[in-house]
């Protein structure tokens, strides 16, 4: 049996009839069903993300330099701030931008891709916080790209454990109001 019988076979359940409660659970079924089947690629999230540590390394390195004297051009001379400096820069800056940006960070606003809760509802700080420290653990991002790519929605463990998805949809376009 395909998916589109089963979802011709939900819909059939869709009667006058139905009490509203029902009804309101398929619809909502139908439409985060119809969002997991357009997902954003695997490129293109790659490419978000690199536009994303370039920044934080950029900024990083500037940072560094400010406050130990060393070469922006010379990384070997780099203190064991800078590693500190994105560990915690790097998580607050997916976290806040996510949160406050309609799931976009500036990698994800340029090429068109944003992160958003698979209800609906607006993304909250603690959750976005803890889907970047998942994605921070090298072993967890291995196993997260693993598993996002042998799933249909590209949702990897980051996003499974927070409930999100990565979509090329506009936040309008999802439901949510521009606030």
């Amino acid at each position: 049996m395909n998916k589109d019988n089963v979802d011709d076979r939900l819909r059939s359940f869709h009667k006058p009839e139905m009490d509203s409660e029902k009804k309101e659970n398929i619809e909502n079924y139908l439409k985060l069903k119809k969002l997991s089947r357009s997902p954003a690629s695997i490129a293109m999230r790659f490419w978000a993300y690199i536009i994303d540590i370039s920044i934080l390394i950029g900024s990083g390195l500037i940072f560094d330099h400010i406050f130990t004297d060393n070469s922006i051009v010379d990384i070997h001379t780099s203190s064991a701030l800078l590693p500190t400096y994105l560990m915690i820069v790097g998580n607050l800056y997916f976290a806040v931008l996510h949160t406050f940006w309609h799931g976009y960070t500036i990698g994800k606003r340029i090429v068109g891709i944003r992160v958003a809760n698979m209800d609906k509802t607006k993304l909250k700080f603690f959750w976005m916080l803890l889907r970047s420290i998942i994605l921070e653990i090298p072993f967890l991002m291995i196993i997260s790209a693993y598993i996002a790519s042998k799933r249909e929605d590209i949702r990897g463990i980051h996003d499974l454990a927070v409930s999100t998805y990565v979509t090329n949809n506009t936040p309008e376009e999802d439901g949510l109001k521009n606030e």
